[in-house]
């Protein structure tokens, strides 16, 4: 059961102080040129909403760390787990929370940018308890608590680029970005030893709105789990 509660906002630090941070507790690469890949990719969809990915497809593959997921937009890979007490700009000096984060690579398949919404929306974790969740203004019950479905996969409310900490706001195609993707767990919840990771991909097809070509049809492709890397062990 996730506990109801807001993500912080994302504050301003140290620029050097916070690289030396990351850098230390992630083992960060750079953010290096690459191939641009082939493809079409599509205008912004709709943010989906955090219960929509439930059902699992037939044709989904098993989630294997280090190794690519072709997702439509984006290719995908998750690198490693980690549990931390605090991370600068998310949850630092609070020793309600803990942070959970999936260090993972993600390049644009196609020649359009896209939104770092919908790398967010792309891969959740479930099954973590005290996960800590924003409102959801669209869900909301009578003492403004969002009403969300705990069975349900939890997307990243917090995605940081790993060479300098900042939020990710857009990808470029043609380029990999290695990023963080950060969620918060009340500290009186059991520190995960594995993540239960789910992504999902969507569809590039005409939009029946506007004739536009949009990713749609989120569903998900895959999922499995990911052991959590202890500190000392990079």
């Amino acid at each position: 059961m996730r506990t109801q509660g807001g993500v912080r906002r994302v504050v301003r630090a140290n620029a050097r102080a916070r690289l030396a941070l990351w850098c230390g507790l992630f083992a960060c690469g750079v953010l290096a040129f690459a191939a641009a890949v082939a493809g079409v990719a599509g205008d912004f969809a709709p943010r989906a909403l955090i219960g929509e990915v439930r059902a699992a497809s037939a044709e989904k593959d098993q989630l294997v760390a280090g190794t690519s997921v072709d997702t439509g937009p984006f290719r995908v890979t998750i690198e490693r787990a980690r549990v931390l007490d605090e991370l600068p700009g998310i949850s630092e000096s609070d020793d309600s929370t803990r942070v959970v984060a999936l260090v993972v690579t993600a390049a644009v398949t196609g020649p359009r940018t896209l939104g770092g919404w919908m790398l967010a929306d792309t891969v959740a974790l479930q099954g973590v308890d005290g996960l800590v969740d924003a409102p959801d203004p669209f869900a909301a019950d009578e003492d403004g608590a969002a009403d969300i479905d705990d069975d349900a996969p939890v997307p990243a409310p917090n995605v940081v680029v790993m060479a300098d900490g900042s939020r990710l706001d857009a990808l470029q195609p043609g380029l990999p970005y290695e990023v963080a993707m950060v969620w918060e767990q009340a500290s009186d919840s059991p520190a995960p030893t594995e993540l239960e990771v789910v992504i999902a991909g969507r569809t590039l097809r005409e939009s029946s709105l506007d004739r536009s070509m949009e990713w749609l049809d989120r569903k998900q492709v895959a999922a499995g789990r990911v052991p959590v890397t202890p500190p000392d062990a990079e």
